[in-house]
């Protein structure tokens, strides 16, 4: 298991460890497919596995919110405040409105889950390319959800507006579109991902949600 310091990093492989110890922190996907041109199809190739989405956005919510208690920083995502709703809560709330903003899917591995899994390589990669950035109380909730925003807008073929995402996060529009451009701008605009490592993050947050 990663160290108590590695883990304040918060990365993809660092979030899973925390409640899968059994799965190794170099056990990754070579991630060059990822610089490929064309947006990969995430959309169908998982829909013959069993999917517990409260089971997943648990295991999600509880290691950031372990991350976050126990790291302090500084970060252009932080809050004025501590919020009172619980990370799984607040994950759980974005899957839901997620999933309902076109409805008529019939994939078994729905929308919202599919924004959580993106986030939790769009994290790795914000973890990587600003190393002194730690997960903390005050920027949780704020990173997850821009991360299932951006995540959304990449690969889902709807149109997903900022006005409809800000009522559901509950921060001002003009507040949401600063966050947004400053997380893409974090990872390098590096928003692509390639199926293997899609399939990869969604394998290990079903185990450690079995």
């Amino acid at each position: 298991m990663m160290s108590p310091n590695a883990l304040g990093a918060l990365s993809r492989k660092a979030i899973l460890n925390r409640v899968d110890p059994q799965s190794s922190p170099d056990s990754s996907p070579d991630c060059s497919e990822s610089k490929c041109p064309d947006k990969p199809c995430l959309r169908n190739d998982l829909q013959h596995k069993a999917v517990n989405n409260t089971c997943i956005i648990e295991v999600v919510g509880m290691s950031l919110q372990l991350l976050a208690n126990g790291n302090k920083s500084k970060s252009v995502f932080d809050g004025p405040s501590i919020p009172s709703i619980p990370v799984s809560d607040y994950l759980a709330r974005m899957v839901k409105y997620i999933d309902a903003w076109k409805c008529g899917e019939d994939a078994r591995v729905g929308r919202g889950i599919r924004a959580v899994i993106v986030s939790l390589v769009y994290l790795d990669r914000m973890s990587q390319r600003k190393s002194e950035f730690r997960i903390t109380s005050y920027n949780v909730h704020r990173v997850l959800m821009i991360a299932m925003l951006v995540s959304t807008k990449f690969f889902e073929d709807i149109p997903f507006q900022n006005s409809y995402w800000s009522r559901v996060a509950g921060v001002s529009l003009e507040e949401l579109n600063k966050l947004e451009a400053s997380f893409c701008a974090t990872i390098d605009f590096d928003l692509n991902v390639s199926p293997a490592d899609f399939e990869k993050t969604f394998e290990m947050l079903l185990k450690s949600s079995q």
